[in-house]
């Protein structure tokens, strides 16, 4: 921090806690290539980085970190002075023992004084360690805390799926990388208003977590499942063709349409919930905006055909199926 000449706050400190630790390659990565001809990072850049790469974990807990590891760092600056100390200490009485044992003093003397400093030197090292070692253990605590806030800012805490802003950042990510084929999902549970409205709000939650189990369990390690909206999912499908996206969105709505649920309290079973889809392969001419928008339009087509279906951009010029999937 000092080298790029940045204030001392709790931002900073965030941003620097993250890159020193190595637990973001993404904001290591960009670190690099600012500095990349040798230039300092200026108050701006340092903003710009915490906004992009360290804000999801909140500045409540950046603060909390930054004084943690301002802490820390404190307490390893003085036991690094207090060993300074002692290792200069012992050199001047090693230096003094030489000496006498060059004028032929006493070496039986020179000898229990060299054990006895040896003693005291060890010890105090012993003391160091063992400081190092609580410090070690206080870092990877801040390190959880740290990764436990950025998972927490990164998911929906109703559903355990990602979060809008989560899938914001992972779309992006996917644009940058620019996989042969890759494949964006919309869901919308159908009439959700009117589940909320007719059962209550709590069985409402009770659809929305069905909705996004059947999600979990129907996507792969490297897909992304994500509730965007009150009632809106998203699927990023990395390695998968649009073909391949269709089965696998037609397959989520069979599921969901034949599947009952139960009110918690009773076994009471409410009508049928069903979801209507809308799947977008990315082109090669796509930002986020515009492979999202046909995702988008797509979904809107099967809504306005009739719901409870799946419509891909290439096949809105045609009639959808009820209940089926609409492919080219």
């Amino acid at each position: 921090m000092a080298k790029h000449s940045v204030a001392l706050h709790p931002i900073n400190y965030a941003v620097w806690y993250e890159y020193v630790s190595g637990r973001s390659g993404d904001l290591k990565a960009e670190i690099e290539r600012l500095t990349a001809d040798g230039r300092a990072l200026t108050e701006a850049d340092v903003a710009r980085l915490f906004k992009a790469y360290v804000a999801p974990v909140g500045l409540e807990t950046s603060e909390r970190v930054a004084e943690n590891a301002r802490r820390i760092l404190r307490s390893m600056e003085q036991d690094a002075l207090e060993a300074t100390d002692r290792t200069s200490a012992f050199d001047q009485s090693l230096s003094q023992w030489q000496a006498e044992l060059d004028r032929e003093a006493n070496g039986g003397a020179v000898l229990q004084g060299v054990v006895a400093s040896t003693r005291e030197m060890s010890e105090a090292m012993r003391q160091l360690q063992s400081r190092l070692d609580v410090n070690q253990r206080e870092i990877a605590q801040l390190r959880a805390e740290v990764a436990a806030a950025r998972s927490e800012a990164q998911t929906d805490s109703l559903t355990g799926l990602h979060n809008r802003r989560s899938f914001e950042q992972h779309i992006a990510k996917f644009l940058a990388d620019r996989e042969a084929a890759m494949s964006l999902v919309l869901v919308d549970i159908d009439h959700f208003k009117l589940v909320n409205d007719t059962h209550g709000h709590l069985f409402g939650d009770q659809v929305l977590m069905a909705v996004a189990r059947v999600l979990k369990e129907s996507v792969r390690n490297d897909d992304l499942a994500a509730r965007i909206g009150g009632e809106e999912f998203a699927l990023l499908l990395p390695s998968t063709p649009l073909k391949g996206a269709v089965e696998l969105a037609e397959r989520i709505r069979t599921s969901i349409a034949n599947s009952r649920i139960r009110r918690r309290n009773s076994e009471q079973q409410v009508g049928q919930i069903t979801v209507s889809l809308g799947v977008a392969d990315l082109w090669p001419s796509d930002n986020g905006e515009s492979w999202f928008s046909r995702a988008d339009e797509a979904l809107y087509a099967s809504k306005r055909e009739g719901r409870n279906r799946v419509t891909a951009p290439s096949l809105l010029a045609r009639h959808a199926v009820t209940g089926g999937v609409n492919r080219s």
